[in-house]
């Protein structure tokens, strides 16, 4: 079935809606809104001085230092989830991927004798 929908989708020129593709949308729109909650919050916390964190959060140095040394490695891993989630939408985009699944699927079913 799931093939037969993904067929439809594909080899029509992704005209329809293929199953699935709302709940996919909608969390990847959470884990970008995710992203750019944590990208705000290290770019606070790394343009601080140690002395401000201290004071701010009322911690010591050495938490002061972990906390920033943590927000620059999160800070680069919302970069890196950035650009993952971008690529797998280019991807799976129907202008990248009907032409492969089209003919994937156009010579699958002539090797196997399906119309």
């Amino acid at each position: 079935m799931l093939f037969r929908l993904l067929d439809i989708y594909h080899c029509k020129g992704c005209t329809a809606i293929p199953p699935g593709q709302e709940e996919i949308q909608e969390t990847m729109n959470l884990i970008i809104t995710v992203a750019d909650s944590a990208h705000s919050l290290t770019n606070i916390l790394k343009n601080e001085t140690l002395i401000e964190l201290e004071n701010v959060c009322g911690m010591g140095k050495t938490a002061a230092t972990a906390l920033q040394s943590g927000s620059l490695l999160v800070h680069d891993a919302t970069h890196a989830v950035n650009h993952a989630l971008i690529r797998v939408q280019d991807i799976l985009s129907c202008r990248t991927f009907n032409p492969i699944y089209t003919t994937f699927v156009h010579d699958g079913k002539k090797i196997i004798g399906l119309p």
